[in-house]
């Protein structure tokens, strides 16, 4: 008999604990739920294994190869349904599949033994009071469950179809009314919360074929596997003490207390009916109660963890700090000391890295380094197909080459295929990405500070769905895995820099008639291009009109004598005219002033809008914002050359240009909140009789809203601001 051990299926209820694993990756008893299922098929002589785990790998690649010297086993990676995994796993034998979700296995040899006298087609294990087994399936569904447990026959394996639709083992049934379930009579069950794995750790005592003998010391309800005699410790059996665990004098270990393999508990704690995981530490005088640990959790002096609280991965509790019962902590945190924790600490605070609103991680400790890179490289290409592209560049220091490198080592290992541009300006990058049909680039800055930044089509924010994906994947180490012929190709990309230059190249005159443009800007290569393009087209004697670029490379205004200063929203509007009047439609974010749409209706071109938070459905906005034609709206060298373009083409001065514009003002506010994050999502709201409108975007650390207003003039912009920070407030107390 083949079997099929399916580990590729994420329970979330179970969070925080094992965040970069599934359920067969949970500890009982100082083992993994996977490590127990091969030992009971192991003690059935069923030897032909199969392991189902993600394709993403992450934590579960890691143990399943650690257990494959111990068990031989082929592993098999798949994020398909069970029955399509049935299918392209079999063998040509009948088979014995196990979803892996439970404290143990049902009795195996009984629904072999029933599954061979009936000749059944599919047998399936299910807890139930009822006992015949040709009643068990009719029966109602609330009057029975799956257990995770099936013994399918040769010739029902061969009938489903290789791409079949079938998504559950319960339609395989449905679809065979020859199948039979057979009760399942022991104490297994499905762990799907931290109450369950808890509860699980404490039946597992009275299961001996859960224990080795020969590696462990069992007495009286003592179960010792660290080799060394407790002195000075009080113990209340059962309690399980794992290898390598230290306990200090004066501690007291309460009936149901597991220590996982590599703890060390300090003097004077008083730990009762709690699971605490492998390479955790207790400090002296602590005290937990029927608490959940997960790894390499740090409990601090004098801490104390009340009853079904749940501490994530790498989690330090402070000095003297209080835990209230039903708490949950994710994994990373830092929890101050002498405080008490009254409610859940999510996922989203220090120890998990996360984008900023603008799709960046920056670093200004060093924690961004070549191992760093590699992961982000792979958490990226985990979060797209096999086979996608990734346009990378690198600007700024020469340790930015280094860390580009890594990065895309990352990228290739999970399957992507990369563009390498180096010291490339934001355009550039856009530019790359649309000759190349490309969905993502990276740029690796490294100046005064160290930056990942990411981006979509058209130097658009990635969609909120990819970011995070990306997130997730980087956090918990979900990395794809593909073997060395699968590797995606590193492909040099310096040639489309090139081909940039001669795109803005082609929309200046030989020379400049009455205009002399000056470029102010710290960023070197966009100093070089701006030489380039205008240093000897320019007219010394015409009017000077200085453009000045921010370092970050999306800033930009332009002066002159006669006109001052004009920011960006208005040259934008120069030049959207001009591509308006060409009868082209172009894309604006949903931040852009609504005079864009005034403007249009004068011309056959057309404005769409794409949301700045990176909203997936609206794609035809958001590819229009990556082609060519639009990349003046996101990168600030080419609409500086758009600009003076139109300007010489129609001989026309700035000022011309800027006066036949419509008036508006706009501004941008930050408003501080405790805490917004289930209150308020990207949104636009409206007042007719002031002609304004505002769009609201919640920044992502949940502290705050950023408030772009509008209006048709300057006040009336700014008491639409005021009143939507009023409401915010109010809403927030």
């Amino acid at each position: 008999m083949q079997a099929v051990v399916i580990c590729n299926q994420k329970i979330p209820t179970l969070s925080p604990l094992f965040e970069g694993r599934t359920t067969a990756g949970c500890y009982i008893l100082g083992k993994s739920i996977l490590e127990h299922t091969l030992n009971q098929l192991k003690k059935e002589d069923i030897t032909d294994v199969t392991v189902v785990i993600s394709k993403k790998g992450g934590e579960m690649l890691t143990l399943t190869e650690k257990l494959r010297e111990k068990f031989r086993f082929r592993i098999f990676t798949s994020d398909e349904s069970t029955p399509k995994i049935v299918r392209r796993t079999w063998q040509g034998d009948e088979m014995l599949i196990t979803e892996c979700k439970g404290n143990h296995l049902c009795n195996i040899e009984k629904l072999r033994k029933i599954h061979k006298n009936l000749n059944s087609p599919l047998t399936a294990s299910v807890k139930t009071h009822h006992q015949n087994p040709f009643e068990l399936l009719s029966t109602p569904s609330t009057e029975f469950s799956y257990t995770g447990v099936y013994i399918l026959s040769q010739e029902l394996v061969a009938s489903i179809p290789l791409e079949t639709k079938i998504t559950t083992m319960e339609e395989l049934i449905e679809l065979n009314p020859q199948s039979i379930g057979v009760s399942d009579e022991t104490d297994s069950f499905i762990v799907k919360t931290p109450a369950d794995l808890l509860l699980a750790n404490k039946t597992a005592f009275s299961d001996v074929l859960l224990f080795d003998e020969n590696a462990i010391e069992i007495s009286q309800g003592y179960y010792n596997k660290s080799g060394k005699f407790l002195r000075g410790v009080t113990i209340i059996p059962p309690v399980f003490v794992g290898r390598n665990t230290t306990v200090g004098r004066g501690t007291v270990l309460e009936s149901g207390t597991i220590l996982s393999n590599n703890v060390t508990v300090g003097e004077g704690c008083y730990i009762k009916g709690s699971v605490v995981g492998e390479g955790s530490t207790i400090g002296d005088k602590a005290s937990l109660d029927n608490a959940l640990l997960d790894r390499g959790v740090n409990i601090m002096k004098g801490a104390t963890i009340e009853k079904m609280s749940v501490i994530g991965a790498k989690t330090t509790i402070g000095n003297d700090t209080t835990v209230k019962s039903g708490v949950k902590v994710h994994s990373g945190k830092r929890i101050s000391p002498s405080i008490t924790v009254c409610e859940d600490v999510n996922l989203y605070s220090d120890g998990v890295v996360l984008f900023d609103d603008e799709g960046a991680i920056t670093d200004f400790q060093g924690f961004i380094n070549p191992s760093f890179c590699a992961n982000f490289g792979s958490a990226v290409a985990s979060a797209l197909d096999i086979g996608a592209s990734v346009v990378l560049s690198s600007t700024g220091k020469k340790s930015a080459v280094c860390l580009a490198d890594a990065l895309a080592s990352g990228l290739c290992s999970a399957g992507v295929n990369v563009w390498r541009i180096n010291n490339a300006t934001k355009g550039e990058l856009a530019f790359t990405m649309d000759k190349t049909d490309t969905d993502v680039g990276i740029e690796v800055s490294v100046d005064f500070k160290t930056s990942l930044r990411i981006f979509s089509k058209g130097g658009l924010k990635i969609t909120q769905s990819l970011e995070t994906a990306i997130e997730e994947n980087l956090n918990f180490k979900l990395f794809r895995q593909t073997d060395s012929d699968n590797f995606g190709e590193i492909r040099m990309g310096d040639s489309f820099s090139n081909l940039y230059l001669d795109l803005l190249t082609k929309q200046l005159p030989s020379r400049f008639s009455g205009l002399n443009v000056k470029i102010n800007t710290s960023d070197k290569k966009t100093a070089q291009l701006a030489d380039r393009l205008f240093c000897e087209r320019n007219d010394v004697n015409g009017e000077t009109v200085t453009f000045h670029i921010s370092q970050t490379d999306e800033g930009i205004s332009a002066y002159s004598e006669k006109t001052g200063y004009i920011f960006r929203e208005k040259l934008t509007l120069i030049a959207l005219k001009f591509h308006l009047s060409q009868g082209m439609d172009i894309a604006l974010p949903d931040t852009f002033p609504d005079v864009a749409e005034e403007i249009s209706k004068e011309f056959s071109g057309s404005v769409v809008r794409y949301d700045t938070a990176g909203d997936a459905k609206e794609k035809s906005a958001r590819k229009l914002a990556g082609e060519c034609q639009n990349l003046f709206v996101n990168d600030p060298l080419f609409l500086c050359v758009k600009i003076i373009s139109v300007m010489q083409e129609n001989k026309l001065s700035l000022k011309k240009l800027s006066q036949d514009l419509p008036q508006f003002y706009t501004t941008k506010r930050f408003v501080a909140v405790a805490d917004n994050g289930s209150k308020i999502s990207h949104t636009t709201v409206k007042n007719e009789q002031e002609n304004s409108r505002a769009v609201i975007r919640p920044v992502k650390n949940s502290k705050g809203y950023l408030i772009y207003a509008q209006s048709v003039n300057a006040e009336t912009a700014s008491a639409f601001c005021d009143e939507i920070e009023k409401k915010l407030k109010t809403m927030d107390n």
